[in-house]
């Protein structure tokens, strides 16, 4: 019998086919064949990464991802929770308000303004003198050219008003 074979590698004697071709390279989180590899020094297999087939490294990635959004979401809501801590409201708080509802360069603006008074927290004495009331309505009253807008300002200004009297009587 004869080697018919052409390849270099197959001429060569059994122990260096061996060291040629080296070693096994099996995925480190599932044990899937991955291959064939030269053999590395012991000081490079030290420095080597674990080997991941591509489906591991895939959900490794998305795993990372998902830690990463959902660092930045707690970080998000932390960052939140430090800017909405409620704010009280006293007579001039409601005035400096009522002025920027007045002042605002658009209509978004006054209806943020209405908005942060109602994550607000009213003061007693100010509830209890009642002036809010008059300008609150007087807010509605006020016209406006976009109809929804005003819908809008009248939802929150009636909302504002129930929320207010309640903390008044409760």
């Amino acid at each position: 019998c004869e080697n018919i074979s052409s390849s270099s590698e197959d001429s060569k004697p059994p122990g260096l086919l061996t060291a040629i071709r080296g070693t096994s390279r099996f995925c480190s989180e599932c044990g899937q064949h991955m291959g064939w590899v030269e053999k590395l020094t012991p000081s490079a297999m030290q420095a080597a990464p674990k080997p991941l087939c591509e489906s591991c490294a895939k959900k490794a990635q998305d795993k990372e991802k998902a830690e990463k959004a959902e660092k930045a979401e707690q970080a998000e809501k932390a960052e939140k929770a430090e800017v909405e801590e409620v704010m009280e409201v006293d007579e001039w708080g409601f005035e400096m308000a009522m002025d920027q509802v007045a002042e605002a360069a658009c209509p978004e603006d006054a209806t943020a303004v209405l908005e942060a008074l109602l994550k607000s927290k009213p003061c007693e004495d100010f509830l209890k003198a009642g002036h809010w009331k008059n300008k609150l309505e007087d807010l509605v009253k006020e016209e406006m050219s976009n109809p929804e807008q005003a819908a809008r300002r009248a939802e929150l200004v009636a909302s504002l008003a129930q929320m207010w009297r309640r903390v008044l009587d409760p």
